[in-house]
C-alpha cells in the first residue's frame, strides 16, 4: 500500500486514500483495489475483498480476513463470510445479519437459487459505486 495524499494517488476504482497508518495521525495509504464481486485481488491468503465505508459516505475496497459463511449463512461481520460475500442486516424478527453474495447491478452474475440483484446503498442513501460499478446483493 503506497502513502498518498488524494484518491488520485491510488489504484482506481476501489483504492482509496482513507487508510491511516498506525500510530501516524495525519498519514494515509492506499485501501487495496480489489473486486467485491468473487472477493478476488487479495495476494494474502485467508483474505477477501471487502467494503469499507468512510465517515463521509466514500466506499472504499480492502482485503481483510475472511471466513467460510456463503449465501445467508449467519454472521456478525463480513469477517465471517466467504470472499464475494458481504455480511447484511435483513428484515427478519428478531434481526438477524447474514452473507449475501455481492453483485454487480448491470451484469448480475447470482446464483439461480438467490436470482435479484438489489443495489445497495451508503448510509447516506447513495448507491455504492466504486468506477463504473454499482454494486447489490443476491437476494431470492
Amino acid at each position: 500500500s503506497a502513502f498518498c495524499e488524494t484518491n488520485s494517488q491510488c489504484p482506481a476504482p476501489g483504492g482509496r486514500c482513507v487508510i491511516t497508518l498506525d500510530g501516524a495521525d495525519g498519514v494515509l495509504i492506499c485501501s487495496d483495489n480489489c473486486n467485491l464481486v468473487g472477493g478476488s485481488g487479495c495476494q494474502v491468503a485467508g483474505t477477501g475483498c471487502q467494503l469499507g465505508i468512510t465517515t463521509a459516505n466514500e466506499a472504499f475496497t480492502l482485503c481483510a480476513p475472511s471466513g467460510a459463511g456463503v449465501e445467508q449463512a449467519l454472521c456478525t461481520d463480513s469477517g465471517d463470510c466467504a470472499p464475494g460475500f458481504a455480511c447484511l442486516g435483513t428484515t427478519e424478527m428478531p434481526p438477524q445479519n447474514r452473507c449475501f453474495q455481492w453483485c454487480d447491478t448491470s451484469s448480475p452474475s447470482c446464483n439461480p437459487s438467490f436470482p435479484n440483484c438489489t443495489a445497495l446503498q451508503l448510509p447516506n442513501g447513495a448507491p455504492i459505486t466504486l468506477g463504473a460499478t454499482t454494486y447489490g446483493a443476491c437476494n431470492p
